[in-house]
Formats: structure tokens, C-alpha cells, sequence
């Protein structure tokens, strides 16, 4: 698919007026339908009145058409089950579509409309060890486990090694399958989950989950059980994250497909509290998950928001990993999250975690030292990388030209240390790092006087004007891990802008930039809106 029509997609996912036009149709409706978002894109364009094709058009509706029953039949089954289980006695909770189409966190509207969500099945999570209640539940129903093969019009039930494989190997039943006799929804699929993620051993995390159950009203006034809003958040991450990173979803083309990260752009775009839910990550410590899922979110959807939320994580973009389990072997992608959303099958991208990824990094274009003693570098591009580390100190980098006449001197000091300074009319203000967080008791030097950092990495050297022309420096630390560096004076009363700072100069496209600075809160307080229009709280 083109690059372009993707972002046509996403423009229309946004509400944005998109200056994009289509240049596929044909390759975009095979990309909407194998991403599971035929029904919402058919309403967003019907809503913005946009013009489409009507052979594209009447395959959108018709597939809207059919979630619409489906989405009835699956109702009834839900109401079903979930009879059984409240009668016996069965902490559950019923996940994604069936809880997304059907029912309303905030006692309004369900979060898509009838026939917006694709639901191929019925997911609901259980404690292990009511798994068998459940089965129980599923048997007397007359499910079995299974698929249904279209060709034949008919359940082939697993063998009890394909059952037992999927259990052991990917934290998950073999789905439960029964044939009706409606041959528009010709089967129903129930998928158990008792795992939230790939790990045997996060049972715990289940339970936690479990014990933030809650009923809320369905649209035909029934009551289904579910997680807690803010935990459904988190099991939606751990869920995006769980198949992301697992090469059995890669084969089988459903590790990026785009409306599961639709479900939590959706979520996330109502009245959600992210303090509350960092404060939840935290407390189930499932931070990487998090920054994982909101990092690619970001990358999607081209949200600062997400972003924002990222920097609440000490966690670099570091290519992800991705685990075979049943062969035991680790992978990689070389393309990024928006190249593979461009192409149905990415096992081409894949690489493996060894040798052969340690020389696909070898292979890229970064320039190395030759020799480092001598200090020449063989440069491909616009920088110079040096293949082996500096002792702390200090450094003079000089760049000779042609005719071995320094063009350039350039001082480096290698140290754990980052830090900013910045100087008013009175008062002079520090922030200091070490090893890449904010760090507390730091030493800070300037005019003779010296102060600590607080629990922030910050230090203020209050009404210390200086009549000096020169520029002025402070010192951070002490001998044997020491930062010089200069004062940026500031006029906040002429010049009251925003002044935003990178920790680096230069970037690598899986890395994480971090900025600091200041914005006046004399004209940017409260004023400031995130990606939904709500307004946010900026620092100083």
C-alpha cells in the first residue's frame, strides 16, 4: 500500500481535514478490511461526507452490513455465557469488542457504534484455575475446540497435542468453536484467556486484573462483566504489546493490524485521567508495556500526546524484541511500525537476534575510527563515531584539513553528568542529570558559592546578578565526575517565549529524545491542549 493513503486513513481516524488523496482504492480497501476497520471508516467518511468510489463503497457497506448481525448474534451468546458464569459463581471479564460494541463506560454510548468493530469472537479473561468451570460451561453450550474451515463448512476439532501445545506455548485455550445455523455468522469462537501476557508466570498480574471487575449496562439492557475502565486500558496494552511481540502473530499477518491500537486511540480520546493510569502501570508494574504500546501509538498517529505520556518512562526505542516460543529463537524487525503497517506480510523484515542482527548494525552507514590513536576518522556521513569509549575526562576534538591546518577545535568532556543552565537579570538556575535521570545532591558551583540539587536535579542561585561581559560558567559535581559548562542568559522580560532543549545533538531514528527547558507560566498556563482539545498544565 502507499505511504499516502495510509496517511489518508489516519488523517480520517483523526478528524483531520486531510489534504491527501487516495491513490489506490483497491489496495486501501484490502488494507481496511485486513486491519478490521471497514464499519468505522465507513462511518467517518460517511459523517465528513467525503466522496469515495462506489464499488468501494458498497464493499465497505456490506461488510458494515454483516458485523451488524454479527454483532447481534455474538450479543446473544454473550448474554448466554455470562448467565453461566455469574450463576456459578465465575470471576470473569469479558475484553475488547465484546465490552467496545455492547456497552458504555461513562453510561452514554458504547465506544463504537453496532457494526463499526469487526468481532470475530467472544474474549473473555478467567483465573486459571476456574478453567475448568468454564470448559464445563463451554461443553454443556455444545462448543468445542476447534476451527471452523470454510471449505467445508465445518468444525476440525484439535487433536489434544494442538490443544496442549497452545496452552504450554502461547498462555492460551484453543479456542472453542460451535456451528450454528445461520449462514451469515456460520460459527461462534470463544477465546479463554487466562494470561495477560506471553510469560507463564504473570498470574498474579491475572488476579490483580480480576479483582477490578465490574457490570456495566449493555445496549439491549443487559449487564456484562468487565474490567474496570482503567483496567481494561491496561489489559488492552498488555494485549497490543503480547501479540506484538510474538512471532506466531507475525506469520500469521496479526501483529500490527490497526484496530487494536484504534481501540486505545478511541479510549484514550475520552475523559481519561493519565495520572490515574500511570499511577496504575506503576503499580502493576508493567511500565515497558506501556511505554512500548504508547511509543507506537505515537508513531501512528502523530501525537504529542503519547508522546508526553512516553517521557513518564526511563526506556529508550530500542528495537523491539520478538520471541519465537515454541523454537525458542529471538527476532527483530529492520522496518519501523509505519513501514510494515504498508505491507501484509513482514516476515521479510525479521532478523535474528545474533550474529546476523550484530552485523546488520555493523553494515549501517555510521562513520568509525580508523585509528584511534591518531585521531582519524573514515566519515560517510555528517558525523564521526568513535568505536571505542573514552575514560572520563576532558578532550579536544581538532579537525585538520587537507593541507593539515586545524580547521576546527572542539571540546568534549566525557562524564555521567548532563546539565543545563540558564541565567535571569537576578537568579541563575541549574538542572542537572546523571546517567540520564534527574538526579538529587549533586554539587553546583558558581561564584565561589556552592549548592545541592534537590530530588528534581534542580539548584537556583538566587539574586547573583553579575555586571561581567564575559560569559559566565558553572561547575557541576566533583573532581572525578565534573561538568563545565556555560550560562544562557535570558531576558524574560523582553523575550517571554519557550525555550525547549534536546539532551543530544544528534539522533538515531529508534532513539528517545529527550527535551528540557521552560515555558512561562504567565502565558502558557492552562492554555495548552493535548491531542482530544483538553487542556493541560504546563511547567516551568
Amino acid at each position: 500500500m502507499y505511504k499516502k493513503d495510509l496517511n489518508f486513513i489516519i488523517d480520517i481516524i483523526k478528524d483531520k481535514k486531510t489534504k491527501h488523496t487516495v491513490n489506490d482504492w483497491y489496495s486501501l480497501l484490502g488494507f481496511i478490511e485486513t486491519n478490521k476497520l471497514s464499519g468505522y471508516i465507513l462511518s467517518k467518511l460517511k459523517r465528513k461526507k467525503l466522496e469515495i468510489p462506489k464499488l468501494i463503497y458498497s464493499s465497505l457497506y456490506n461488510t458494515y452490513s454483516l458485523q451488524k448481525v454479527r454483532n447481534n448474534v455474538l450479543r446473544k451468546f454473550i448474554n448466554k455465557i455470562s448467565y453461566e458464569l455469574e450463576i456459578n459463581n465465575i470471576n470473569h471479564a469479558f475484553l475488547k469488542g465484546s465490552i467496545l460494541s455492547n456497552c458504555s463506560f461513562d453510561n452514554k454510548t458504547p465506544i463504537y457504534k453496532l457494526g463499526e468493530r469487526t468481532s470475530n469472537d467472544i474474549d473473555i479473561l478467567i483465573n486459571p484455575k476456574d478453567l475448568g468451570k468454564l470448559e464445563k460451561i463451554l461443553e454443556k453450550l455444545h462448543f468445542k475446540q476447534g476451527y471452523y474451515d470454510y471449505s467445508k463448512e465445518k468444525v476440525i476439532l484439535f487433536d489434544r497435542k494442538e490443544i496442549i501445545s497452545r496452552r504450554m506455548n502461547r498462555n492460551e485455550t484453543a479456542p472453542w468453536v460451535l456451528k450454528t445455523t445461520n449462514t451469515i455468522v456460520p460459527f461462534i469462537e470463544i477465546d479463554i484467556n487466562f494470561s495477560t501476557s506471553n510469560l507463564s508466570n504473570d498470574n498474579k498480574l491475572t488476579d490483580k486484573l480480576l479483582s477490578n471487575t465490574v457490570c456495566y449496562k449493555s445496549i439491549d439492557n443487559n449487564y456484562i462483566r468487565t474490567l474496570e475502565k482503567y483496567h481494561f486500558i491496561v489489559h488492552l496494552i498488555l494485549h497490543a504489546y503480547k501479540e506484538l511481540t510474538n512471532k506466531f502473530q507475525v506469520d500469521r499477518h496479526k501483529d500490527i493490524q490497526l484496530y487494536k491500537f484504534l481501540d486505545l486511540y478511541l479510549l484514550l480520546s475520552k475523559d481519561i485521567d493519565l495520572n490515574k493510569l500511570l499511577r496504575l502501570v506503576k503499580e502493576y508494574h508493567v511500565e515497558y508495556e506501556t511505554f512500548v504500546i504508547f511509543y507506537k501509538l505515537y508513531e501512528i498517529f502523530d501525537s504529542t500526546s503519547f508522546m508526553s505520556f512516553c517521557f513518564n518512562f526511563d526506556y529508550e526505542s530500542l528495537p523491539l524484541i520478538i520471541e519465537d516460543y515454541e523454537n525458542k529463537q529471538l527476532y527483530v524487525f529492520k522496518d519501523t511500525i509505519n513501514e510494515r503497517l504498508l505491507h501484509f506480510d513482514n516476515t521479510k523484515s525479521l532478523i535474528k537476534y545474533n550474529d546476523e542482527f550484530i552485523n546488520y548494525l555493523k553494515n549501517k552507514d555510521y562513520a568509525n575510527a580508523t585509528n584511534l590513536g591518531e585521531y582519524k576518522f573514515v566519515q560517510t556521513e555528517s558525523y564521526v563515531q568513535l568505536t571505542k569509549g573514552l575514560e572520563t575526562g576532558y578532550y579536544v576534538a581538532k579537525l585538520y584539513g587537507t593541507n593539515k591546518n586545524i580547521i576546527f577545535n572542539c571540546p568534549i568532556q566525557i562524564n555521567d553528568l548532563a546539565a543545563y543552565a540558564i541565567g535571569t537579570e537576578r537568579d541563575v538556575l541549574v538542572w542537572v542529570a546523571n546517567n540520564g535521570n534527574l538526579s538529587k545532591d549533586i554539587e553546583v558551583e558558581y561564584q565561589g558559592k556552592i549548592l545541592k540539587t534537590d530530588n528534581k536535579g534542580l539548584v537556583e542561585f538566587n539574586n547573583v546578578a553579575s555586571n561581567s561581559k564575559e560569559i559566565e560558567y558553572v561547575s557541576v559535581g566533583n573532581n572525578s565526575n565534573q561538568l563545565v559548562i556555560g550560562i544562557y542568559n535570558h531576558d524574560l522580560n523582553n523575550y517571554p517565549q519557550a525555550y525547549l532543549y534536546t539532551d543530544r545533538p544528534l539522533y538515531k531514528n529508534t532513539d528517545t529524545i529527550k527535551i528540557w527547558g521552560f515555558v512561562p507560566l504567565n502565558q502558557f498556563y492552562d492554555k495548552v491542549e493535548d491531542e482530544w482539545g483538553r487542556k493541560t498544565k504546563s511547567k516551568s
